[in-house]
Parts: structure tokens; sequence; C-alpha cells
């Protein structure tokens, strides 16, 4: 995945917002302030490429408190982005992220260190959400820092979760720095992740994480499901019979 990340003024698909800046702008009398959040870039896909290519717009948040978190969530342009990723600064932001049914992906800055510490508790909580979490391997590369904090928190997500829900992307806006996925793979060594763990964190939670996200925006829904039955059974068939072959499945 190619990530590139801009301070409010998206020139990407993938959008950072840091309320922390946010917050020193004062709004002044009879000022009307814009909206929080931009609005998300249209990418145009060539012709060739349509049907084979299919562009996403991602919001970060880094936020320490939940006030500025619900204060994201009442702009305008908060539904417009396919997926809704959260860089938390304090331990009381890790725990609402965790708990919350509007964030996808949990991400965190590797030339820091973590500024929260994740239990099992939490992990298993955002796990039941279907809550991903994003391990960059671009900074590792880069700087011996970000390798550090890096190895520290894949080791982490290994010890509270087994690494469930695992995304590895690339975190980075160069090109030069992007790698295939056999080189991934080995960088996941690199991490501590064992062929298995790397594999899925390539393939299947990728697709997951975009099926998440989409049936966070559609909301709640309630589908009937009714098995087709052979036509010379469906007359000996009766009212009740018909009854149990209706299954309801709710999609959050």
């Amino acid at each position: 995945m190619h990530d590139r990340t801009t301070q409010n003024k998206p020139t990407s698909n993938v959008v950072l917002v840091d309320f922390g800046d946010l917050d020193d702008k004062k709004k002044k009398k009879g000022e009307k302030l814009d909206d929080l959040l931009p609005e998300p870039v249209r990418i145009s896909v060539p012709n060739n490429y349509e049907g084979k290519i299919a562009v996403y717009n991602r919001l970060t948040l880094k936020f320490s408190e939940v006030s500025q978190w619900y204060r994201m969530m009442i702009s305008q342009n908060f539904k417009k982005y396919h997926i809704v990723s959260a860089s938390p600064q304090t331990q009381h932001a890790l725990q609402h992220v965790c708990s919350s049914n509007e964030v996808d992906l949990i991400t965190f800055e590797p030339e820091n260190k973590l500024p929260w510490r994740m239990s099992r508790k939490l992990y298993k909580m955002a796990e039941e959400r279907m809550i991903f979490f994003e391990l960059p391997y671009a900074p590792a590369i880069l700087d011996s820092t970000c390798r550090k904090n890096t190895i520290q928190i894949s080791h982490t997500y290994f010890t509270t979760g087994k690494s469930m829900n695992l995304i590895v992307s690339s975190g980075t806006d160069k090109a030069v720095y992007l790698r295939s996925p056999y080189d991934i793979a080995c960088l996941c060594a690199v991490f501590g992740l064992n062929e298995n763990i790397a594999l899925r964190t390539l393939r299947q939670n990728p697709l997951m994480l975009v099926s998440r996200a989409e049936n966070r925006r559609q909301g709640k829904s309630v589908i009937g499901i009714m098995r087709k039955l052979a036509d010379n059974s469906s007359d000996s068939m009766t009212s009740d019979d018909q009854g149990d072959e209706t299954l309801k499945t709710i999609s959050v």
C-alpha cells in the first residue's frame, strides 16, 4: 500500500489530521471556521485500468482527548472517507479507539516511543470489533530508531494478541522505498512474525479491512436469505418449514 500523508491539506488519497495543531487556532468573534476535515481527493483511474484498480481515501486522525474525536465525527466530510485510522497519543485515547465502531485501523508513529501501553484486554476488544493494527516497514528501513520502535511494537502485538488483525504497509510517499511482497515477507521475519502471519498480513487482512470499512459506512443492516427448493418438494413443505428456512444476519 502506497501511503502519503499531509498536514490538513490533502494532496493524495491519505490525509493526516493533527488535532494538536487545530486546537491552537482560536475562533474569533463572528468568524466562521472551515470544516475540520478536508474533502478527500478524487483520483480518476485510467480507462485501461478500470475494474482492476480501486482507489480508497484514508483519513488518519492524531488525537489525545476523546472530545477531539467527537469533534471530527460531526464533520460533513467524515463519511466521505473510505478508511478511518487513528493515531492515539494517550492511554485514554487508545482505550476509546479500541472500543469504538468508527475506527478501522490503529496506527502509530515509529519515530517516537509509544505514548500508550497495549494490554490483552484492549487488543481483544479491538479484535472483536474487527479493528486492525498497522505496522509500517519503510521507516524501519531508513532509520535505526524507527526500526527499534517498529520491532518493539511488533513484539507487543504478538504477546498481547498473537498478531491478529495486523496489516503491514509501506508508510512512505517515495516509490524508491517500496518493496515487493516477497521482500516485505522477509522484513516481517525481522519484525518477529512467522511465515503464516506474514502472508496473512499481506493477503487476507487488507481485504478484510476494506470490507470492514465498507460495512461501517453502510451501517447496520438485516438481510433475509431464503433457500431455493426444488419445484417437486415445494408443495409438500408446510408454512412452518418455510419459516425455518429463512435466515437473518446482521452486518455491522
